[in-house]
């Protein structure tokens, strides 16, 4: 079927510097240290961000917060062994952040990578937070935000959560609690927001659709959020965990005391479909399930669409790949061939590598293949083709090994959208599934198309229904504007006004 795009994004907003990143909340309830934990929760959701990270702790003896930022990986680059005392983040309430630069600004000037870094602290007349953010405000929606702000403010950067810290600092309220709401109130976009204020409070926020992840979870001795539950991976003694729901606010008291209240109104959520395809980590949770499972689900789907004779070899695309193949394998009956290997020490993930030249040899390097694909007929599934330069660079690979005939089949439907709500889905130029059609406008290929642009014999994408099948829920409950072109937000109309109202509640 030959199908259409019609190109309405703004190019400014593809150029603009978006992140899909990890945030990090913990509050101890007995005044301990929290930096080192906050440290290993980032580690533990490096799959989220890779060109630096940030640290902001409050000293409750100073009445100051303390911050440190670096480029790199979080153990080896940002926060090696020592980095922490060498700066004095300590405090009993910190936040974090991995941060990886989206369109537009992958190759910028090491400088501007770490200004752009967070945690961003503000402080005015006495009062201070630190604010990290996993999401975006599109820039359509961020204009009103910034001029609505007081001049002469120092802006450490042109990012939209550097404004969303500044507005709450100036919100009216007569406590944090009330300047959060306030200051979040007409705020209108994606975001999971973690927040620690100079009272030694902490507070997460997700949007009224829920776009982007944030976990609740805590022991004995702390409370923590983070954007997946991988990152708990090195607390100790996790008594309970929970997704934050959609237009909640979690506030977390010095106490320990913990409440979370419904601050937006309750609509349909658009939780990300990215999510769970490649961006979280297999062992965290979607819901009440593992990743991996629905990842192999994916590939139990992808069985009841397509099948391929059974001397056909089925091979997993290191990483997200290998578990749907697995799954498309078993509902056939059949197993999977581990001939393609990733290099443990390769130089990234290229999705988020963080130039295209970098990209480009991080594909050059992160597979080795065997010499077992000699004179047969594969089927390689992957996660998804967004670019297409992975998938056409690994067929390539596969048929100068000697392989007779490459398959490929894709865990998720054809991208036909940019992303403006905090994932990096690039310009629509560069979307594999789309081609110019003379003018500004777009047409979506066919698959026969695609093929042989990628020099595959084939090529097979998951439908959406069975797509949304496997994670399981209803279409509604999704973004879907980079596979249906739906945007969750601009699709509301006069509605949007009322679901982004914040409520305040009852002063406490």
């Amino acid at each position: 079927m030959h199908e259409k795009v019609i190109n309405h994004s703004e190019s400014k907003e593809l150029d603009k510097p978006r992140d899909h990143c990890a945030v990090v909340g913990i509050r101890s309830s007995d005044f301990q240290d929290v930096a080192s934990l906050v440290r290993f929760a980032l580690h533990a959701q490096q799959n989220r961000g890779e060109d630096g990270s940030g640290i902001a702790a409050y000293d409750g003896y100073s009445g100051t917060f303390r911050v440190f930022k670096g480029l790199g990986l979080v153990l080896e680059g940002a926060f090696p062994d020592g980095k922490l005392e060498e700066h004095e983040i300590s405090g009993s309430v910190a936040i974090g952040h991995n941060r990886y630069a989206t369109s537009g600004r992958k190759d910028e000037d090491p400088d501007r990578k770490r200004r752009c870094l967070q945690p961003y602290v503000v402080s005015h007349d006495r009062n201070s937070l630190a604010l990290a953010h996993n999401g975006n405000i599109p820039e359509r929606y961020l204009e009103s935000l910034r001029s609505e702000l007081p001049p002469g403010i120092p802006f450490q950067s042109d990012t939209d959560s550097e404004i969303v810290a500044w507005r709450i600092l100036f919100a009216d309220g007569d406590s944090w609690r009330e300047k959060v709401i306030n200051g979040l109130n007409g705020v209108v976009g994606a975001y999971s927001f973690v927040i620690a204020t100079d009272d030694g409070d902490l507070f997460g926020v997700k949007d009224p659709l829920g776009i982007r992840p944030l976990v609740l979870a805590r022991t004995q001795s702390v409370a923590v959020l983070v954007s997946e539950s991988r990152g708990l991976e090195y607390i100790a003694g996790v008594e309970e965990k929970k997704e934050v729901g959609a237009g909640q606010l979690v506030h977390i008291r010095r106490n320990g005391e913990i409440s979370v209240d419904q601050i937006f109104p309750q609509t349909n959520t658009a939780r990300c479909l990215v999510e769970p395809i490649y961006l979280k980590h297999p062992y965290s949770l979607e819901g009440e399930r593992q990743v991996r499972s629905i990842r192999e689900r994916m590939g139990e789907e992808l069985a009841s669409e397509i099948q391929f004779p059974p001397d056909y070899v089925i091979i997993g695309v290191p990483d997200s790949g290998i578990e749907i193949a697995e799954g498309y394998a078993r509902a056939l009956g059949r197993t999977t061939d581990n001939l393609i290997k990733k290099d443990r020490y390769r130089p990234g993930r290229s999705f988020i590598s963080d130039s295209s030249h970098r990209r480009d040899k991080t594909l050059e390097l992160k597979f080795t293949i065997s010499d077992d694909v000699v004179g047969k007929r594969l089927v390689i599934v992957d996660d998804s083709v967004i670019r297409g330069k992975t998938t056409e660079k690994l067929v390539k690979s596969l048929l100068e090994r000697g392989a007779l005939e490459v398959y490929v089949v894709s865990a998720s439907p054809k991208f036909i959208n940019v992303c403006d709500l905090g994932v990096d889905i690039a310009t629509l130029m560069e979307l594999k599934a789309l081609r110019k059609n003379g003018g500004q406008d777009y047409d979506v290929k066919p698959d026969e198309e695609m093929a042989t642009e990628i020099g595959a014999n084939s090529i097979h994408f998951l439908s959406l229904e069975g797509l949304i099948r496997a994670i399981g829920g209803k279409r509604n409950e999704f973004c879907i504007n980079c596979l249906a072109r739906e945007h969750p937000i601009d699709g509301m109309g006069e509605q949007k006004d009322l679901i982004y109202t914040a409520r305040q509640l009852t002063p406490t």
